[in-house]
């Protein structure tokens, strides 16, 4: 199962042109002139601190003085679809490709066919998108040639456009083909070459080729180490995705130092409620629960239900699983006495939502049964064993591999309270479905075995 928080399949497109002063009109009333420089020049601070719908405004207002001004156009159209109006972005574009057409420019045509590509992509108009980008990337390629940086912005756009599409060996092509330009024609610090070789990272890392993900986005994040203030969102992204990278990829310790890195980091710049910090904190203790480190999760698992606690309250579904959870890594860590009042509220709260016949309610009484045989109080944990038995045997049939491993549990209480009779009975029983169900040498083969041996 792959795990990709800051990803999705609708990347952001790459413009083309960037924000710049416009040239001055020529035989253009100065008065209209210095008006549409004050708007345009407010709207660029305005797109400097990303505050993308006064951007669009005053970017707008430019252009209704100054309509046939390419670089406020330019401007404007970008400005609307940042500030989330593909629909508004689609006119300002139509009007920039009319533009182009009337000064007789394949590079103003190609730079609005991209704008084009962008809106109608967004509106899910994938395949006008996909026509528009390659007709612009095609246009570049004529006029800058096949290394070229302006070849290699089209070809990114096509790309994802190609992409979202779910055309994605087309898609590699492009994203790899301007990764090979870029690194011709751009220096090897130049954040254009960074951006596209974090597309085609993550790319891979979309697809599950985490072998070709992973020199890409080890580049990618030492990049972002040097150019990017690491109290910022970008650089907790950065960190979040080599995070995911190395978890989706197995490599779980390089998983674990990622994640408390991005953890630390996302807590400074979203704060410690936000909901990044929530989906590191379960994959971090999911992780340590695969490893049987229990010790080593326990802080992780219970910042995840403090955290739970004060966004989504005491009494929420969510809340009371990250409760359950950390009252069974404590008790795996040997702690029950802590684990005791964590596991026992946790299923008393659970009745409601979960349902007390459901398989889920079932397993927070073996959770719990598990406690009181910590705590050498098996005179509790046997009835929520035999009940468990009963709701996961009615749900799943009795020759289940889920039965047996609670059979052996209550195996085990019924010896500690010296029911000797009824412990061997539950052993073989647990033992003869394992055999059945599981491969030979299993671990749980063995434990029973070892179990049903010494029993008296």
């Amino acid at each position: 199962m792959r795990f990709l928080t800051f990803l999705s399949l609708l990347v952001s497109l790459a413009f083309v042109q960037p924000l710049s002063s416009f040239a001055q009109d020529l035989g253009v009333d100065p008065k209209k002139q210095a008006d549409a420089q004050h708007f345009f020049n407010r709207g660029k601070g305005h797109a400097e601190r990303g505050a993308w719908v006064d951007a669009y405004r005053d970017y707008s207002r430019a252009s209704l003085i100054l309509p046939n001004n390419w670089h406020i156009n330019v401007a404007t159209s970008e400005a609307a679809f940042r500030a989330g109006r593909p629909d508004i972005q689609l006119r300002h574009a139509q009007h920039l490709l009319l533009l182009a057409q009337k000064n007789n420019n394949n590079g103003q045509i190609a730079v609005a066919l991209s704008h084009v590509g962008i809106a109608e992509t967004s509106l899910g108009n994938t395949d006008i998108g996909i026509d528009a980008f390659k007709e612009s990337a095609s246009l570049h390629e004529k006029e800058s040639g096949t290394e070229s940086a302006e070849f290699a912005k089209a070809l990114v756009n096509l790309g994802k456009a190609l992409q979202n599409a779910g055309l994605v060996e087309d898609a590699e092509q492009s994203f790899a083909k301007a990764v090979e330009i870029s690194e011709k024609v751009l220096s090897p610090n130049d954040p254009e070459l960074d951006k596209r070789i974090g597309d085609l990272g993550r790319f891979y890392l979309l697809r599950g080729e985490h072998a070709k993900a992973a020199p890409l986005i080890e580049r990618y994040v030492a990049f972002g180490e040097v150019t990017l203030p690491h109290d910022s969102a970008p650089y907790a992204q950065r960190l979040l995705i080599l995070a995911e990278l190395y978890d989706n990829s197995q490599q779980s310790e390089k998983a674990i130092a990622a994640y408390k890195r991005s953890i630390e980091v996302s807590e400074r710049v979203l704060g410690e409620d936000h909901q990044v910090v929530q989906k590191q904190l379960v994959r971090i203790g999911a992780i340590y629960s695969q490893l049987q480190r229990f010790s080593e999760g326990v802080p992780y698992v219970e910042q995840l239900y403090r955290l739970n606690e004060r966004v989504l309250g005491a009494e929420h579904q969510n809340t009371l699983s990250s409760m359950n959870n950390l009252g069974l890594f404590l008790s795996y860590a040997g702690d029950h006495a802590r684990a005791l009042p964590f596991s026992e509220l946790s299923l008393e709260k659970s009745k409601e939502f979960l349902g007390e016949d459901s398989l889920e309610y079932a397993t927070r009484m073996v959770n719990l049964g598990q406690v009181y045989d910590g705590l050498s109080r098996q005179k509790e944990s046997i009835p929520l064993y035999e009940r468990a038995i009963e709701i996961t045997e009615a749900k799943l049939g009795r020759e289940n591999v889920s039965v047996a491993r609670i059979a052996n549990n209550l195996g085990f209480a019924y010896e500690q309270v010296g029911r000797s009779k009824e412990a061997r009975s539950q052993y073989e029983f647990a033992l003869r479905v394992f055999k059945d169900q599981l491969p030979k040498g299993h671990f749980l083969i063995g434990i029973v075995e070892r179990n049903l041996a010494a029993v008296n």
